[in-house]
């Protein structure tokens, strides 16, 4: 499968709901989840068939929609996080959260430098704990966990700002369709900004066949404009939020490091001729089954991760638990074909960080792993983004925290 880039570019205010509302406020997320896309192109193309007097269970008939949301290796819809540059600048940017490994001063705050941790946590675990407690460069004072947005481009990492705003409706009587009285709600939205660009971006992984699949659907059932198409994402459609240009590109115009060339580059984290390193970041939800029961994995386990890669364990891999960082995130949302809302689930968090080591001599298996989770994903729900992983991320060698600077 080839990785797409994709530039989703907010027209008005959009909202991507959060879960269950609280209360009588619907929160939005700051980033748009594979599911949203992938919802988006698949409602608009059922509204298509609408349109033409077709049934809907056509749909299930359709070749393209079948080589596209079929069982048999549908595409992946990954994540997108915002970048502050327009549609065609912002393709040769990679996006993601900050990695939970990065800190920052908790009295100077970002003006002291953001450092990671992680190269760190894996020094503590080849000297066997004996490091210095990290503090901030710049005053010495303590650190405390960083959360942003992160657009990147070559060496260049620079935090992305996002703008919501709270909107009061008035809720409506389905039977009058006039205002109800007593009836508010507050929606929670993200702004495009008066002055500048704000544009989301990911990637899909698509066959050449379900590429073109995907260019016929969105013919059949958007307005072309430019080099994007027009459509509507997230909820509260109805109330004129969610119009976007969605373009897909084959080339970002970055070059992207070899895993190999990665790995070779993350071993200068750790002084440890006898072992090989690698991290596994998040950028997306990763959710794990225990190969027991088939329940939620609450913690890292080498044999639920195995199973999710097409590939052999290179011997003597483990797992560094103390050299990770994963956090639970609640995950609801609303599921249009069913008419009522998704399961609750608790998955890791975008940003997690998963550590792993292996002697020396595994090094063309190691490799082959990670080639494989990298570019399969890992864990439940891959189809809507899930589980998508980066190898050795090249943010902790930028970011990393150097002991007595």
């Amino acid at each position: 499968m080839q990785a797409l880039k994709v530039c989703l570019e907010p027209l008005s205010a959009i909202a991507i709901g959060a879960g269950m509302a609280l209360g009588n406020t619907q929160l939005s997320r700051d980033y748009v989840p594979g599911s949203v896309v992938r919802g988006a192109i698949a409602s608009a193309f059922i509204g298509a068939l609408r349109r033409e007097g077709q049934q809907t269970s056509d749909r299930i008939q359709d070749p393209d929609f079948c080589a596209v949301f079929g069982p048999q290796q549908p595409v992946r819809f990954g994540f997108l996080y915002p970048c502050s540059a327009g549609p065609q600048q912002a393709a040769s940017f990679n996006t993601f959260p900050t990695p939970l490994s990065a800190w920052h001063c908790k009295s100077g705050g970002r003006d002291h430098g953001i450092v990671d941790l992680l190269g760190w946590w894996l020094r503590r675990v080849a000297h066997n704990g004996r490091q210095p407690q990290p503090v901030c460069p710049e005053c010495k004072d303590r650190l405390v966990r960083y959360r942003a947005y992160i657009q990147a481009r070559d060496s260049e990492l620079d935090p992305v700002p996002v703008r919501k705003r709270l909107r009061v409706r008035v809720g409506l009587n389905r039977q009058t369709e006039t205002a109800e009285e007593q009836i508010l709600y507050v929606v929670e939205a993200i702004d495009p900004p008066v002055d500048g660009h704000l544009t989301y971006v990911g990637a899909v992984w698509a066959t050449e066949d379900q590429r073109s699949a995907i260019q016929r659907m969105l013919a059949k059932s958007a307005v072309m404009d430019g080099a994007a198409w027009r459509l509507r994402v997230g909820t509260a459609k109805g109330r004129g939020l969610g119009s976007c240009r969605l373009q897909l590109c084959l080339d970002g115009g970055g070059s992207v490091q070899s895993i190999e060339e990665r790995l070779n580059r993350f071993q200068g984290l750790v002084d440890d001729p006898s072992h090989l390193y690698a991290a596994l970041t998040l950028r997306s939800p990763l959710l794990v089954s225990q190969p027991t029961d088939g329940l939620p994995a609450t913690c890292v386990e080498l044999a639920a991760l195995a199973r999710y890669v097409n590939e052999p364990v290179p011997r003597g891999l483990e797992v560094l638990h103390s050299a990770c960082a994963l956090e639970p995130e609640a995950w609801g949302g609303w599921q249009e074909a069913w008419g009522l809302p998704k399961p609750l689930l608790m998955p890791w968090a975008p940003g997690g960080v998963i550590s792993v080591r292996v002697p020396s001599s595994e090094l063309r298996a190691l490799i082959r792993f990670l080639e494989a989770a990298e570019r399969d994903g890992l864990g439940e729900r891959t189809a809507e983004g899930w589980g998508e992983v980066a190898v050795c991320d090249p943010f902790h060698l930028h970011k990393d925290y150097e002991e007595g600077a």
